[in-house]
């Protein structure tokens, strides 16, 4: 395939560019290292806060943009400032909270671009402190809050079914874009948000188009960015769907599938 059509690469990081531990091959480090020299925008598009991009100290400083929060929050790392923050509705942070409130030992945790509220539950299930300034505190604090980005565990339910749970409850899409990238943990952002809405706000400033870019993803909350671009390309392990959605399936991290997609498509030398 020819690579004038690919001016800018789009990217979910965990599972797809990171590894489990948060870490990254030579060979995906290198990639990114040529798309920077050759001025190929780099955009990641992915759950983490912006603390969460910064703590992968090798590729942040490589990273054009990163759409943070699912979208949710536009992060330039180079200057560490924000290009934009969406909100929730007041009612609709104290409504999930209401809804999801009546799970036993729910964890429940928000972020407003500066700092994370989050339960006892979420940090004693999740076992680790978010990244970041933390602080933990009952649930009717969380509830008050005026978040960007929301995150909701329940021990024995997976994401689908707290989704499940907030639908039934009452909270409807017109309040908040439930997703997630791990199977326990369920990402609430904003209504009319997801990686997709960031990535073309990103774009935007940029100056390219998605018709001029590759995405590569692997869970359900890159699929709206796989389903824009140009090209959409998953990782072998991806979810069903996901793959369902790909142009291209590729090896997975023990095979640097992303490096060697980029050169195999000549993107990158």
């Amino acid at each position: 395939m020819h690579a004038d059509p690919f001016s800018v690469v789009i990217t979910d990081l965990d599972g797809t560019l990171l590894r489990s531990d948060g870490s990254i091959s030579d060979s995906s480090e290198a990639a990114a290292t040529e798309l920077k020299r050759i001025g190929v925008p780099l955009i990641a598009a992915t759950a983490r806060t912006p603390f969460g991009v910064s703590s992968v100290e090798v590729l942040a400083p490589l990273i054009d943009v990163a759409v943070c929060c699912t979208g949710a929050l536009g992060w330039l790392p180079a200057s560490q400032s924000a290009l934009w923050t969406r909100f929730f509705a007041t009612d609709t942070v104290r409504r999930i909270a209401e809804v999801l409130g009546r799970f036993e030992h729910l964890g429940l945790a928000s972020f407003d671009g500066h700092q994370w509220r989050t339960t006892e539950d979420y940090v004693g299930y999740r076992g680790v402190m978010p990244r970041g300034p933390t602080e933990v505190v009952p649930l009717s604090t969380v509830a008050g809050s005026l978040p960007c980005a929301m995150a909701a565990c329940v021990p024995g339910l997976d994401a689908s079914r707290i989704a499940g749970a907030l639908r039934a409850g009452g909270v409807s899409e017109r309040e908040a874009t439930l997703t997630w990238a791990a199977h326990e943990l369920l990402d609430i952002v904003p209504p009319g948000v997801d990686k997709a809405t960031g990535v073309g706000v990103t774009l935007d400033y940029l100056g390219v188009r998605w018709d001029q870019a590759i995405a590569f993803g692997d869970m359900p909350n890159d699929l709206p960015i796989l389903r824009s671009a140009a090209m959409a390309v998953t990782v072998a392990d991806a979810q069903p769907e996901v793959i369902l959605a790909a142009d291209l399936k590729v090896s997975g991290l023990s095979d640097d599938g992303f490096a060697r997609t980029l050169r195999e498509l000549g993107i990158i030398g």
